[in-house]
């Protein structure tokens, strides 16, 4: 090899090693995500927009996240590199979210109690819904279980879709926009 090559070579290296602990010590390289606009008002519309098609009840149950496991494993923590690598395609994917406490202020929405959580499905019939409690859920559950899927979530957009907890029966889709200061669903 040419000393030429050696050095660009060993230059390269050193690069990548540098960039290397840039990714896995700061944040410099990690897209920043905002929060979508007026989130109070946009979780209270998508309520809202549920609350018009269901029937009266007296709570009304709500994931904004499905998980899937295998019941009895445990669950893998992820390495840095992986999990700032997981932080990155987030921040790609979807430079736009919504907390999922935002839903928590409407607890007693339209003479409602609204709980909020996440499921957690698997192929053993061990389903949960976990909130501030943790509600099993068995094939025979009384209460419905509604997901929210942000289809598409952008700063003043958002595509919602709404299903049963097993994603068989959409319920409900619409699209929302923000203007003249609220979030309002577009016909």
């Amino acid at each position: 090899m040419r000393p030429k090559f050696k050095i660009a070579l060993a230059t390269i290296a050193v690069l990548f090693i540098i960039l290397y602990v840039i990714f896995l010590k700061t944040d410099y390289l990690i897209p920043s995500r905002i929060e979508i606009q007026d989130p109070a008002g946009f979780t209270k519309c998508i309520i809202n927009e549920l609350d018009k098609e269901l029937p009266p009840s007296d709570t009304l149950y709500i994931a904004t996240l499905k998980l899937y496991g295998i019941c009895g494993t445990g669950i893998e923590t992820p390495s840095p590199f992986e999990e700032k690598i997981s932080r990155l395609k987030e921040g790609i994917k979807e430079p736009v979210y919504i907390s999922d406490s935002r839903y928590e202020s409407l607890y007693g929405f339209s003479n409602r109690i609204i709980l909020t959580g996440n499921a957690i499905g698997g192929p053993e019939g061990c389903n949960c819904f976990i909130s501030k409690k943790s509600i099993a859920l068995t094939p025979g559950f009384i209460k419905k279980l509604y997901l929210i899927n942000y289809e598409k979530l952008r700063k003043n957009d958002a595509d919602i879709l709404i299903t049963d907890f097993e994603n068989i029966n959409t319920i409900l889709k619409f699209n929302m926009k923000f203007s003249k200061g609220k979030w309002q669903v577009v016909e």
